[in-house]
C-alpha cells in the first residue's frame, strides 16, 4: 500500500477533518519539495490533477471549510467535464451534505458497526482489495 494510501486510511481512522487526495500512483509532494517562494495553491491544484480519487472527508465542520469546498469544487468540475467519477465522499460525521453531494453514494463511516463494510468498499473502490 502507497503511503499516501494508508495514509489517508490513517487519516479516517483518526478523525481528521480533511480533503484528502487519494492517489494511485502519485504521491503528494511534501515539504521537502516544496521550496521556498512556490505557490502552496498550484502544488494543491498540481496534486489534484494528478490524482484519480478525491476522497474528501464531509463533517459538521470539513463542508464549512473554505479550502475543503474550493478543492470539491475543483474536483467536481473534473469529473463532470472528464465523465468519471474523481469525488469519493466519505462521511465521518453526520451532517448535511451540499446539494451536489447528495445524489452520489457515500462511504458512511459514522457507525461502528458498518465501519469496517464501509472500508471495504472504499478499498474496493480503490482497487486495493
Amino acid at each position: 500500500m502507497s503511503k499516501s494510501r494508508s495514509f489517508s486510511i490513517c487519516l479516517l481512522k483518526e478523525g481528521f477533518d480533511a480533503s484528502n487526495a487519494l492517489k494511485e500512483e502519485h504521491e503528494l509532494e511534501d515539504e521537502a519539495e516544496i521550496e521556498i517562494g512556490d505557490s502552496l495553491i498550484a502544488k494543491i491544484e498540481e496534486g489534484m490533477k494528478e490524482t484519480r480519487y478525491i476522497g474528501v472527508v464531509l463533517s459538521s465542520k470539513s463542508i464549512k471549510a473554505p479550502w475543503v469546498k474550493k478543492e470539491l469544487d475543483v474536483a467536481m468540475n473534473r469529473e463532470i467535464a472528464g465523465g468519471e467519477v474523481v469525488v469519493l465522499p466519505l462521511l465521518y460525521e453526520k451532517c448535511d451534505l451540499p446539494a451536489f453531494l447528495k445524489g452520489k453514494l457515500y462511504a458512511d463511516f459514522t457507525q461502528p458497526d458498518t465501519y469496517e463494510e464501509a472500508l471495504a468498499k472504499l478499498l474496493r473502490k480503490l482497487r486495493i482489495r
